[in-house]
Order: structure tokens, then C-alpha cells, then sequence
């Protein structure tokens, strides 16, 4: 990524900024030149007081497109012009209006010329990125600044790497020499064939191979160091795939401490910038929504209590960030001697436990709602894995892989899983990799998009009993 991906990215990056640029300058000519619209009041709308805000504008928009992952790996192997300019476009947009909003007492720039502005933005990006597109492809078709590669190896790493690369052909690796050991590499049909390191240093000092990946399979691992070895008397780079089995992995990534290589196989996606984004979009909208929703749910609560024996809230013990415990609160749906018989279970569809009103309220997801003074406490988040009780945490981890991953994050009222219809009684398998999805590709517009559709989901009563 270092060595070939700085080029795409760069390209991208300009497409950006000419796009946000072009809709600032439409949006400035279409409002204050041409006349077409009148202007009331102020006068001195001079070009220069535009100009000075175009940094921040600029900047706002590539502050967006950063934050909705427009410059990630994905958007080099295979761009998404239209999808990704609709998130960043939202954002960029979102970001303009609560300046507009803060700022309106003082505020000395034409709100219509910032709504224009976020008009013209999504074909500007649209046709950028395209553009951006069509020169990373015609690069990679020319294989400029491309390298030749050879692979050492064989078995699992090799094919996974043979994956990777075809996944990541922009960088224009290609693989011209191979040395089998551990396995056949029939992956490389076409490369040549080498009989072992000798042949191998002849190649690179010979100038027909720029790079070595060593991916030895996990019986051949004490090789390696035979072959760095090696390679060290060359100039080619060197790189080892390791073989780590069928390991669940979570943004991973390698770095080297001291001059200590070290390869992170989990790591949590929430830490100082990213977690303070997080976090206070969370307490933002629930306390708004708090305020908001107020007389709903103090209308639910006198219900819930009028219809049958018992408390408007129901406190039960589930389990969160880092496995810690907390009390999540929800409107009480069933008898309050629902679990005596049964125990901890899953709902179930037609529950026969679950009160007339308590129906209601979970065909809806109103049952959910006073989850959200667990959002302002932080012991939730709006977005996130759902939490289970212990019991249940207990016989999940010691059945599925990985399942423990999902307390890397605050638990959601919402999930990933869920907005793919995953709730209740549900494949607990299909559950936990949606969930290790989010994890791994967690972003704001990830968030946002939960977010959409669970209100879509939430109104038309869909996968809730």
C-alpha cells in the first residue's frame, strides 16, 4: 500500500478537491452573477469574502469524504462514484448547515448559495472520480509504476495471496517467478519456475524481479529466516505471508516497534479521534431524541402500566464494552412472571409471554426507546452489536469463534445484523459475522446508514416480535 498506492490515492484526492472547488464556484456565479435570483438586504457580497471561505469549504468536503472512507483500499480496487458521493455529499452538507445554523446570527454568506453549492457537489464528485477512475485504470492497463514479484511458497498463504493481489491489481504487481515449496502455486501458470534460492538471487540480480513475497505454508514457517537470509545479499524488498490458520481477524495490520515487526490480528476500530466522533454523535442525538420523544414516552409508560400487573420499565443485566455489565432498560412487554417456567430464552415469534400492548410496542421497536438514557450514560451507543445477558455470553463464546470480538465496541440499539432482518430467535452464526463486519468497516456514514434504515425497518414493523 505504501509503495503503490499513494499515486491512486493522490488522483482521487485532486478529483476531490477540483469537484469541491467547481461547486463552490457554480454555486457563487449562480447566486450573486447572474442575476437570476434576486438578493434582499446586504449588498456587499464581494468575491473576495467567498474566496477567503474556500478553505474551509474545500476542506470540510475532503474532512467528509476521509471520514465515509473515500480513499480506502476499496475505492482504489473498484471505485463507487455515485454511491460514495451520495454519503459524502450528505455529510459535507450536514457539516455546512450546522456551521449556517451555529453561526446564523453572524453569518454573512448566502445560505442558498451554500444549498446550491451541495447540489452541484454530487455530479462535480460524480464526474471526478470517474475521471480519476479512467487514468487508475488506464495506469494499471500500462502497468506504470508496477513491479515485478516473485513468490516463494506454496498451500494456504499463497493462495490467499494470489486473492489479495487479483483483488488489488491497481498497484500492478505481477508475479513473474515462482518457487514451489509446501504445495504447487498452479496459481501462477505463466510465471517462471525456480529451482530454489540460488536461482531465486540470480533472478532479482539480474534485474527480472523487483520484490519476494515469502509465503510458506505453516509446516515450512523455520524456512523463513533461511530465506531472508538469503535475500538480505540482494536488493529486492521482502515480504512474509504468514500462515496463521482460520484466525479471525479485525482491522488488522502490521508495524514495527523499536525494530520489532509486529502484526496486529484484532485491534478495536474505536480509539481518540474516531472514538470522540462516535461518541458525540451518540450523546447528541439521544438527548435530542430525549427531549423529542418525551411525551411518546410518557404516554407508552402510562399505557404499559394501565394494560397489565406491573412496572412501565423493565431493568435487566446484559453485557457491554470490554464484557463489563451494566442494566439495560426497556418497556416492560411481558407478564412479570414471564421467565419463571422457561428461564433466560430468546423471544420467540407468537411468544405467548409477551402482553397485548407489548406486542405493539415490539412490532415497532418502541420497547427499545428508553435504551437511549443508556446511550447518554455510555454504556451503549445508538449503533453497535446488541448486548446478551451473561448466561447467554457464556455459551456464545465457547461455541463461536470470535464471538467475544463483538465487546470491542459499545453495544448498538441498533445493529448491522439487525437491518439485515437478524433479530430474536436467528442464526447466531450469521448474527456474529454481520456484527465483526461492522467492527471492521465502522465509519460514520456506516453508523448513519444503521441508523436510516432502522427507522425505514422500524416503520414498517419488519423482523420484530
Amino acid at each position: 500500500m505504501r509503495r503503490h498506492g499513494h499515486l491512486p490515492r493522490l488522483l482521487l484526492l485532486l478529483a476531490d478537491t477540483i469537484a469541491a472547488l467547481t461547486a463552490a464556484g457554480i454555486a457563487y456565479i449562480v447566486r450573486l452573477e447572474t442575476g437570476w435570483i434576486a438578493i434582499e438586504g446586504r449588498t456587499d457580497v464581494l468575491p473576495a469574502r467567498y474566496l477567503a471561505a474556500v478553505p474551509a469549504t474545500v476542506g470540510i468536503v475532503l474532512l467528509s469524504a476521509s471520514l465515509m472512507g473515500a480513499y480506502g483500499d476499496d475505492e482504489l480496487r473498484r471505485p463507487t462514484p455515485v454511491r460514495r458521493a451520495l454519503r459524502v455529499a450528505t455529510l459535507a452538507a450536514a457539516l455546512l448547515a450546522a456551521a449556517a445554523l451555529l453561526y446564523h446570527d453572524v453569518f454573512q454568506y448566502s445560505r442558498l448559495a451554500i444549498a446550491i453549492a451541495g447540489a452541484s457537489y454530487l455530479p462535480c464528485f460524480i464526474l471526478g472520480r470517474l475521471a480519476a477512475a479512467r487514468v487508475i485504470t488506464r495506469m494499471r492497463a500500462a502497468r506504470r509504476g508496477g513491479s515485478s514479484a516473485a513468490v516463494v511458497g506454496g498451500g494456504a498463504p499463497a493462495r490467499a495471496l494470489a486473492r489479495a493481489l487479483a483483488a488489488h491489481n491497481w498497484t500492478g504487481v505481477r508475479v513473474n517467478a515462482v518457487l514451489p515449496i509446501g504445495g504447487p502455486l498452479e496459481i501462477w501458470m505463466a510465471a517462471a519456475r525456480l529451482a530454489d534460492e540460488r536461482e531465486l538471487a540470480a533472478a532479482i540480480d539480474a534485474g527480472e524481479i523487483d520484490e519476494v513475497y515469502i509465503a510458506l505454508p505453516a509446516a515450512e514457517a523455520r524456512r523463513v529466516p533461511q530465506f531472508v537470509a538469503r535475500l538480505e545479499q540482494t536488493t529486492a524488498d521482502v515480504r512474509v505471508v504468514p500462515d496463521l490458520g482460520p484466525v479471525v481477524m479485525v482491522n488488522p495490520h502490521a508495524f514495527v516497534l523499536s525494530g520489532v515487526p509486529i502484526i496486529s490480528l484484532r485491534e478495536r476500530p474505536l480509539y481518540g479521534v474516531r472514538a470522540f466522533a462516535k461518541r458525540a454523535l451518540d450523546l447528541a442525538l439521544a438527548l435530542l431524541l430525549l427531549v423529542l420523544l418525551s411525551p411518546i414516552l410518557a404516554a407508552l409508560a402510562v399505557l404499559v402500566r394501565a394494560t397489565s400487573r406491573g412496572p412501565a420499565l423493565f431493568a435487566q443485566e446484559r453485557m457491554g464494552l470490554d464484557a463489563r455489565r451494566f442494566r439495560m432498560w426497556k418497556f416492560r412487554t411481558m407478564r412479570r412472571e414471564a421467565e419463571d417456567a422457561t428461564g433466560p430464552v430468546f423471544a420467540s415469534k407468537d411468544d405467548p409471554r409477551v402482553t397485548p400492548i407489548g406486542r405493539f410496542l415490539r412490532r415497532f421497536s418502541l420497547d427499545e426507546l428508553p435504551q437511549l438514557w443508556n446511550v447518554v450514560r455510555g454504556e451503549m451507543s445508538l449503533v453497535g452489536p446488541r448486548p446478551e445477558r451473561e448466561t447467554f455470553v457464556r455459551e456464545f463464546r465457547n461455541s463461536l469463534s470470535g464471538y467475544m470480538l463483538r465487546h470491542s465496541v459499545r453495544a448498538g440499539m441498533t445493529g448491522w445484523a439487525q437491518v439485515h432482518g437478524l433479530r430474536g430467535d436467528t442464526s447466531l452464526a450469521e448474527r456474529l459475522r454481520y456484527d465483526l463486519e461492522y467492527i471492521d468497516r465502522w465509519s460514520l456514514l456506516l453508523d448513519f446508514e444503521i441508523l436510516c434504515r432502522t427507522v425505514s425497518q422500524v416503520v414498517l414493523g419488519r423482523n420484530a416480535y
